[in-house]
């Protein structure tokens, strides 16, 4: 999925990591499959594009023709203070028109020829609104869950309902004390793209007992989680690039 920028007529791409997943046919892992398969398809089709890419700056923004039947407005494409990539789409009063990163990806798809129309005169405003109410979502709920179908969702589902039970012979209050801090940190922070992976397929085929020993162990490996040495500092959500959806005159 590429950005234009309208200065500098150039590419920009999202690669998806975690993020608000709401709709039930979302799939985190899925997700990132695909985003990497687009990002695969466009530089082997131009490799110039692993060199233009990576020095874009950041807030580059670009406007193209929404499809058939779809919404306008803004799509941002933003990293949250704990580092979730997200991607919000307002329409052009400021309403939600989707959470689901798997819709608003398939909503950015262009082609490389595809060209740029003038933005809307509040394109930065939508920006402006989309990165608040990201920033308020992970500020109360302390990181993006997703829906329920998410990897991340259910993992925690299953990890506080598993907290809950007394100490035992074979699970010590040690334990569950360190259960307490990877249920925090698979809150505020994101999984590790091999921890997802592993979780999703344990969710299918494994035992509560096997899963829960198995994160207490990545936790313990720092295999869980992607942590920021300066976890404790907060910091804004960065805006990485927006891109603006009109429909046809």
């Amino acid at each position: 999925v590429f950005f234009e920028s309208n200065e500098q007529n150039q590419r920009d791409m999202f690669n998806e990591k975690s993020g608000s997943l709401h709709d039930v046919d979302d799939n985190d892992v899925d997700l990132s499959s695909q985003a990497y398969q687009i990002w695969k398809n466009a530089t082997d089709a131009d490799p110039k594009l692993k060199r233009i890419i990576p020095t874009l700056s950041n807030v580059v923004y670009s406007t193209k023709t929404a499809e058939d039947g779809q919404l306008g407005g803004v799509i941002t494409y933003a990293k949250t203070y704990n580092d979730f990539d997200v991607l919000t789409w307002l329409d052009a009063d400021g309403n939600v028109v989707s959470q689901s990163q798997k819709r608003i990806l398939n909503a950015l798809a262009c082609d490389a020829d595809t060209q740029a129309l003038p933005p809307y005169t509040n394109h930065h405003e939508l920006v402006a609104k989309a990165v608040e109410s990201i920033n308020n979502e992970t500020t109360s709920v302390g990181g993006v869950l997703g829906n329920r179908f998410s990897t991340r969702y259910r993992i925690i589902t299953l990890l506080e309902s598993y907290y809950k039970n007394p100490p035992t012979l074979f699970f010590s209050q040690e334990n569950k004390d360190m259960l307490k801090l990877a249920i925090d940190d698979i809150y505020n922070y994101p999984l590790l793209e091999g921890a997802k992976f592993t979780l999703g397929r344990m969710l299918r085929t494994n035992t509560s007992d096997e899963i829960v020993e198995y994160v207490l162990e990545m936790r313990k490996n720092m295999t869980l989680c992607r942590i920021n040495e300066d976890r404790n500092i907060h910091k804004d959500p960065v805006i990485i690039c927006s891109m603006g959806l009109r429909q046809e005159p």
